[in-house]
């Protein structure tokens, strides 16, 4: 198998997304909630997710419900573990 090799960003992105969507996962919080809270359609929410094109200020609404730990919005960026 070959091997992939992501950028700095898509690796970002997929940390975002692995973290959002666990928290979303363990609190049972549906996409049309996110959605809500961002003032987004249910569809655009799933496509921010999937994609990972979540800016810092939706990240910060989107904590409102989720309540991400501290020590894991650092990780989420890359940060110390």
């Amino acid at each position: 198998m070959p091997k992939v090799y992501m950028s700095e960003k898509e690796r970002v992105n997929a940390r975002i997304r692995r973290t959002i969507c666990g928290y979303m996962s363990e609190r049972k919080i549906r996409q049309i909630d996110l959605a809500d809270v961002w003032g987004i359609t249910q569809q655009a929410a799933g496509y921010k997710l999937k994609t990972g094109s979540i800016t810092l200020e939706k990240l910060e609404r989107a904590n409102r419900i989720l309540q991400i730990e501290p020590d894991d919005l650092v990780s989420m960026f890359g940060g110390r573990r």
